[in-house]
């Protein structure tokens, strides 16, 4: 069972500690391991979301491995100025845009900051470092200039 971190158990999607109105489901993600795992939400409107939620994973999880890499390797396209002996500069500001956009449109986190937070807030929180992320590559772009 997936469970969020505390001594109470809490709804996945809301974070709310209600035991009356528990209720047990059963998520499905294609790429997860293991690709199922039960946990507790404490509405039907809990449970949607959450399923919701599971379907946008699926749908968006290529695009968010495929920003992270290529975001990653703009991003450190700074490592090799002495070798090339050029300014790489704006390379890695796309990079970290690139970082940023895809942290925002696909708010991925681990399961380990779902547990902290709750699904909701993992994925707000993954947002809030992707408009970091943005802010970030504006600093390292005024600087350049």
């Amino acid at each position: 069972m997936f469970k969020l971190y505390g001594k109470k158990s809490r709804c996945l999607w809301c974070g709310k500690s209600d035991k009356e109105n528990y209720k047990e489901i059963i998520i499905n993600i294609k790429f997860a391991k293991p690709p199922q795992e039960k946990a507790i939400v404490c509405s039907d409107e809990c449970e949607r979301k959450v399923s919701d939620t599971c379907k946008f994973i699926e749908k968006g999880i290529f695009f968010f491995v495929i920003g992270l890499i290529i975001g990653t390797l703009m991003s450190l396209a700074t490592i090799f100025n002495p070798i090339i002996g050029k300014n790489l500069m704006p390379i890695t500001i796309i990079g970290v845009f690139i970082l940023g956009i895809t942290l925002i449109i696909t708010p991925f986190v681990t399961p380990q900051t779902v547990q902290l937070l709750g699904l909701r807030k993992g994925m707000l929180s993954g947002r809030i470092c992707g408009i970091i992320l943005i802010i970030m590559g504006i600093v390292l772009l005024i600087k350049t200039i």
